[in-house]
């Protein structure tokens, strides 16, 4: 029988703030006790600066600067380029990608495009506030037009 695979990314966490890492506090029982029948990785480092160049090379085991996946220009990850794909076309595993991360789930830059199954964002966690979906070009975010939106958003300034 094949392992499973589960890659559990939590890429706003410190973990230090973990009780995984012995945090005082019990933040994250669910992976303390996964931990116990899984490998856990204690020097992982993120491979880019944000979100969805990390993905991509984690996905693919290539780095930022070898796909050319830089914040500067859009760029679409290849399905076949994944290893969630070979898991699934040689394998026979069945995958997906649950996050609330609209970088993973929703927008096109080819990162759920190698899942069978994608369940992204439920609900807004501040439905009042902007919507950062809105704010992407082909894939590509515009970070300063969102920034200035919040700044200038009336919700914001009270």
């Amino acid at each position: 029988m094949s392992p499973n695979v589960l890659l559990v990314v939590m890429d706003c966490v410190r973990s230090q703030n973990t009780s995984l890492y012995k945090y005082e506090r019990d933040t994250t029982p669910f992976l303390s006790d996964l931990s116990t029948e899984s490998i856990v990785y204690n020097r992982a480092r993120a491979p880019g600066n944000w979100t969805t160049p990390s993905h991509m090379s984690m996905f693919t085991g290539h780095t930022v600067q070898e796909l050319g996946a830089d914040s500067t220009k859009q760029y679409r990850l290849p399905p076949e380029y994944t290893f969630w794909t070979t898991l699934s076309d040689e394998r026979n595993y069945s995958t997906g990608v649950f996050s609330e991360n609209p970088n993973l789930t929703q927008l096109p830059n080819g990162l759920n495009s190698a899942f069978e199954t994608v369940c992204g964002p439920q609900d807004l966690v501040f439905p009042d506030a902007l919507d950062p979906r809105e704010f992407y070009e082909e894939g590509t975010p515009k970070l300063d037009q969102w920034l200035k939106a919040c700044l200038n958003n009336e919700e914001t300034l009270k």
